[in-house]
């Protein structure tokens, strides 16, 4: 700075930035005001003060701490002034990426449907058919339909039918059969030969069941209003005041039957069609609402058949046909044509002893199938039941088995043991009205009190006599009820046999009988499957076992006996109060369709009652089946100091039979 310039003036040249030219006619404040510099002045600082480089001697205004700030967009529009600027943003940015959105969403579709539908059977059976799953009759070449006499390899030509409803003799199931066609499927699993049943023969459903519907068989208190007999509430009167006996008249019908079931959309073979837009429960609940309507019928203006009459006198009719006495003293020829089902009980226990074996032409059977309150019965249901009775009792060459069912009464409130209302009740509105003489109640209050004191922990706060848990248990409580029986079927409400039942049972039936007794059931852990070396080897070659051929087995399964340890299987940890825990020596099988005898149902019952033992039901007769054939051990169901052990016919012989069993797509 020169000593001669005016005071608070600098030299031009010092003050202004050189990239600017300088006019000699501008002062050094013209030039600070035209380019909005402040002269620089130094600033200084002391040493302990540290530099502020933003402060009053700053050229730049903005960084003056005084200096008002520029106003954001926020603070200019505010919260509701930017969501419009936020969407805008959004929608810019999807249409500059619209088609990675697309692909993406596309790809992810796909992936969900793939991931969480693959595992439904609907799925597989749409991508994997093989074969037109809608039957077709083979056919000549002249178009007429290929038949042949069915073949049934138990039941004899020539035997003695027991009458069914209306004292008319059950037609024999199916009524007719085609050879089998080249391009129906083989069987995945399993094989017809070795439990004796015939792959030669294909059936359709009509051919099935067409000999068990209402019609075939006259029952009436099913059928709609339209299609019932015309009674006498029905009738039409003058209505002359002066004719003191007005003589009724039946209303003529309008329409004939075939036009009023087409109306109805009612086939005699499907029942009532159902439209696919309802929802399953409110189909399910019209189903129940039917059931009810029919039930409560006035019993003199339709008929009802009672079917446990029925197969309680065709049992007698069995026991005189083989000069059994059912009237007095056992071992005297029958006089009697006329048998009663009090007379057959009577025969039973006096006769106890000659009766109880295993000869198929004197043992003695019961199916029980599981229900429950408030069951929706389909028409296939219905037919179903009616094949289980006619095939397996009434039309049984052999003592006939006993059909059963065992509902379990879910509502706490009702006292089905004490009440004939209540049973009235659930009877009504559970079971249709031809098979109410064939129903046993049981509550799961029931098992707690006849299974007291078993212990366990269980997800959802389940008890260890739960029916999911204990499915086997009400079987148990059966069995004590009902302990005139050598065998009992535990059978499910949705299982189907394509052909006679009879052909089934008693084939896995004579197979069991051929098996030996395996130790520890090792043979059976895995499916037969055709072709496979291995499995070829395991199912067909000859028993190195002997004991316990030709006798009957006490278990007979429909699925593979295997360990559960270690297997995935989701019901391995339910194991209680075994000493060893999961370590336990168990077997299961998958599926609770199987035969027990009595002397398995009696374990069963002891080690819950007495040992306070008990498994999930999928593993628990499969497990003393097990332990029977081992040595006796604290860690298993037969302990040293156990007073019931000694009482019981123990080993046990286990089978499971390799039933066919089909898929609709390829094995791979």
């Amino acid at each position: 700075m020169s000593g001669g310039s005016p005071s608070g003036m600098k030299d031009d040249s010092q003050d202004t930035p050189v990239s600017v030219p300088i006019d000699k006619g501008l002062s050094g404040s013209a030039l600070s005001q035209r380019f909005h510099f402040r002269p620089y002045e130094s600033v200084s600082v002391s040493d302990n003060e540290e530099p502020d480089f933003a402060n009053e001697g700053s050229s730049q205004p903005f960084l003056q701490p005084g200096a008002p700030r520029s106003t954001g967009m926020h603070d200019r529009l505010g919260t509701l002034g930017m969501i419009p600027v936020l969407l805008l943003y959004v929608v810019h940015w999807l249409l500059l990426k619209w088609k990675a959105i697309a692909f993406v969403v596309t790809l992810g579709l796909s992936a969900a449907l793939l991931i969480f539908n693959m595992g439904r059977p609907e799925w597989r059976e749409m991508a994997y058919y093989r074969v037109d799953p809608n039957a077709r009759v083979p056919l000549d070449i002249h178009g007429v339909p290929i038949s042949v006499r069915p073949s049934h390899p138990i039941i004899p030509p020539k035997m003695h039918q027991c009458p069914g409803p209306h004292g008319k003799v059950v037609p024999l199931s199916p009524a007719g059969a085609h050879p089998t066609p080249d391009t129906h499927p083989k069987a995945i699993v399993g094989d017809h030969k070795l439990v004796g049943l015939d792959d030669e023969q294909c059936i359709t459903y009509r051919e099935r069941y067409g000999m068990y519907t209402d019609e075939a068989l006259n029952i009436t208190y099913r059928l709609p209003d339209e299609l019932l007999p015309q009674a006498n509430d029905q009738l039409i009167y003058d209505d002359d005041p002066d004719n003191p006996l007005p003589i009724g008249h039946k209303k003529p019908r309008t329409a004939s039957v075939q036009e009023t079931r087409e109306r109805l959309g009612y086939d005699p073979l499907h029942g009532i069609k159902r439209d696919f837009n309802v929802p399953t429960n409110v189909w399910e609940d019209r189903l129940r609402a039917d059931l009810a309507r029919y039930n409560t019928r006035d019993a003199d203006e339709v008929y009802v058949p009672d079917w446990r009459q029925l197969m309680d006198n065709c049992y007698a009719q069995r026991l005189a046909e083989r000069g059994l006495n059912i009237s007095t003293t056992a071992g005297a020829p029958s006089e009697t044509k006329t048998h009663t089902f009090s007379s057959a009980q009577a025969a039973w226990d006096s006769e106890a002893t000659n009766l109880r074996g295993t000869d198929p032409k004197t043992k003695r059977t019961a199916l029980v199938l599981r229900s429950y309150e408030g069951y929706p019965w389909r028409e296939d249901d219905i037919l179903n039941l009616r094949a289980l009775i006619s095939e397996l009792s009434l039309n049984n060459p052999n003592t006939p088995y006993d059909i059963r069912i065992l509902v379990e009464v879910k509502n706490r409130d009702l006292s089905v043991f004490t009440s004939e209302w209540d049973r009235y009740r659930v009877l009504v509105s559970s079971v249709p009205r031809e098979f109410w003489g064939l129903v046993d109640f049981w509550t799961e209050k029931e098992l707690e009190v006849l299974y007291a004191g078993l212990p366990g922990r269980f997800i959802n706060n389940m008890i260890a006599q739960t029916s999911y848990r204990s499915c086997l248990m009400a079987l148990q409580k059966f069995w004590l009820d009902h302990q005139e029986y050598d065998y009992v079927y535990n059978w499910e409400m949705d299982v189907r046999y394509i052909g006679n039942y009879l052909d089934f049972f008693e084939g896995i039936e004579e197979y069991a009988r051929r098996e030996p007794l395996v130790p520890g059931m090792n043979k059976y852990d895995t499916w037969y499957v055709r072709n496979v070396s291995k499995s070829e080897s395991n199912w067909r070659s000859p028993p190195l076992e002997t004991s316990g051929m030709g006798e009957e087995a006490d278990m007979i399964t429909l699925g593979p006996i295997f360990d559960p340890r270690g297997s995935g299987w989701y019901w391995t940890h339910d194991v209680q109060n075994y000493p060893r825990g999961r370590d336990t020596d168990r077997r299961a099988s998958i599926g609770t369709n199987m035969r027990l005898s009595r002397g398995l149902l009696e374990v069963m019952n002891v080690v819950n009652a007495e040992a306070k033992k008990s498994l999930h039901c999928e593993a628990w007769p499969t497990t003393l089946v097990l332990h029977s054939q081992m040595e006796r051990s604290e860690d298993h169901s037969f302990y040293p100091t156990a007073g019931f052990t000694y009482s019981l016919p123990l080993p046990f012989k286990g089978v499971f039979a390799p039933h066919p069993i089909y898929f609709r797509h390829d094995a791979c």
